[in-house]
């Protein structure tokens, strides 16, 4: 599992993730934002916005 051991690092994928959730939660028709982590997740992921949605869904247009 990747670590961020450099405050800086951390700081800027906070930064990250928090622009993420902000923009999902001021454009229309977006998905509630459920959670925001900036623990790294697998090798590709240093942080992550999950949104969800209210209701099941098939389609989108």
């Amino acid at each position: 599992m990747t670590q961020i051991n450099h405050p800086h690092e951390r700081r800027v994928v906070a930064y990250q993730e928090m622009s993420h959730a902000i923009v999902a939660t001021a454009l229309p028709g977006m998905d509630p934002v459920h959670k925001v982590s900036i623990i790294p997740r697998g090798v590709g992921a240093l942080g992550y916005t999950l949104q969800r949605p209210t209701e099941d869904r098939f389609l989108m247009s």
